[in-house]
């Protein structure tokens, strides 16, 4: 499982395992691999994710839900460098409404992983 707490003033702290420092707010320095952002949060009904990667490639990102269990997969496919964004509409991959609660967003390319939490409010 990965963990990550925050404070009421919605500072982060790192994650718990191998992780490049993913936050909400904070973007990445330049020619990273990295979720740059996640507004708004919490969300309801959709959300942006602006993510960078540092190099062309396959990529992947990937929503998991409190129990570490894939529920969504934004995007599989190989993209240039540089600055990306996707909308999450609060459904898994089936096309079904999640519940209410903290996922947490990975974004792995090149051999890169970063993570970010996402809240879903209704």
């Amino acid at each position: 499982y990965v963990v990550q707490f925050a404070d009421t003033h919605g500072n982060l702290s790192p994650f718990s395992n191998e992780v490049t420092g993913g936050t909400t707010d904070v973007p990445a320095a330049d020619g990273a691999t990295a979720i740059q952002r996640v507004a708004p949060n919490p969300f309801n009904p959709r959300a942006r994710v602006t993510y960078s990667l540092a190099h062309a490639g396959p990529a992947r990102l990937e929503l998991f839900d409190a129990g570490g269990r894939r529920v969504r997969t934004l995007l599989a496919e190989t993209q240039a460098a540089g600055a990306h964004a996707v909308t999450w509409d609060g459904t898994d991959d089936h096309g079904l409404r999640l519940a209410s609660g903290t996922y947490i967003l990975r974004l792995r390319c090149g051999g890169t992983t970063d993570l970010a939490p996402v809240q879903l409010i209704k």
